[in-house]
């Protein structure tokens, strides 16, 4: 027997009562390529590693994060890396253009999804209060979805001309979406470029946690986060041997502090930047891996199993999922 859990737009999510397990009906003529949204990945993966080059489904797992460009999230992209171990992903939305595309993905993949609103995405402080109703509207109609994961990506971003809102409207729009995790009982998947000053506040003073993505602050500002109850997100900056502060800082860090990620398309690995690579892909996972094993002088599969522990704790839906 299959009844719905959720509704948005013309896509209709139900859930296979047999099984458990949630799928799409409806929007299903479109292909993952035509999908025309920018989305983050949360990503939990199976990996063991028998030796140096070989790689299996079976054994560790492997927790990460992946942001990237829908152009990017292609069919043989994925492909590629769940053969190389792959098995599960958050898809984050970035504004409620994305909801319904991100919501279709994450369906048609079975991977966990977040909704949220990133602050690179407004153009102007009006656009605050109608996106955060958006957010809103679209957790509320999702709530007994079970791919529903968390909310994200959200933030905020200092880097200098890089966002268009001024710091007050981002922090407002940062606490108001806050909020709505409260309310929702869900984790963050948290954007904060140049900006922890402002991000740890405002996290110590919610009632959320989840993971910091893409960190690259203090040791002490490290402290403080984990003492909140966040993770912490490393990425390619991993395998980039001059990147000294965040390597040691990672490898400093306790074994529940951390989960491995990519910033694709935005943020290439060491290997890819050397090939030539214009846009990162989900398999330069595996090589941050490697690289934050060497870090820390674990095995791959001790370092996959911290990582998916990790995030599975942060994600807790996901890891039912």
């Amino acid at each position: 027997a299959q009844h719905p859990i959720a509704t948005r737009g013309n896509l209709q999510i139900v859930r296979d009562d047999d099984n458990g397990r949630a799928f799409c009906l409806g929007g299903l003529d479109q292909t993952i390529e035509d999908l025309q949204c920018r989305v983050s990945i949360e990503i939990a993966g199976g990996f063991v590693g028998e030796n140096a080059g070989r790689i299996s489904h079976h054994g560790a797992r492997n927790g990460g994060a992946l942001s990237f460009a829908e152009s990017s999230f292609a069919d043989d992209d994925i492909l590629q890396a769940r053969k190389r171990g792959l098995v599960q992903a958050l898809v984050c939305a970035t504004h409620s253009g994305d909801f319904e595309a991100v919501q279709r993905t994450a369906c048609k993949l079975q991977f966990g999804y977040a909704l949220g609103i990133h602050p690179l995405l407004l153009q102007t402080p009006e656009q605050v209060a109608q996106e955060v109703r958006s957010l809103e509207v679209a957790i509320s109609e999702a709530q007994k979805d079970p791919l529903l994961c968390a909310v994200g990506e959200i933030g905020i971003d200092l880097y200098p001309q890089a966002c268009a809102l001024p710091l007050d409207s981002q922090m407002e729009l940062f606490k108001r979406m806050l909020a709505i995790a409260a309310k929702a009982g869900l984790p963050v998947s948290v954007h904060s470029r140049k900006a922890l000053q402002h991000v740890l506040p405002l996290l110590k003073h919610s009632r959320v946690s989840g993971v910091l993505h893409a960190f690259a602050g203090s040791y002490e500002q490290a402290r403080q986060a984990l003492a909140m109850g966040f993770k912490l997100g490393f990425g390619p900056s991993l395998t980039y041997p001059g990147s000294k502060r965040i390597r040691e800082v990672f490898a400093r860090l306790p074994e529940e502090a951390f989960v491995l990620e990519t910033d694709a398309p935005f943020m290439l690995t060491a290997n890819r930047r050397a090939q030539g690579a214009q846009i990162a892909r989900a398999v330069d996972l595996f090589e941050v891996l490697e690289a934050a094993a060497q870090i820390r002088g674990l095995s791959l599969e001790e370092t996959s199993a911290l990582s998916t522990r990790n995030a599975h704790a942060a994600f807790t839906r996901l890891a039912a999922s």
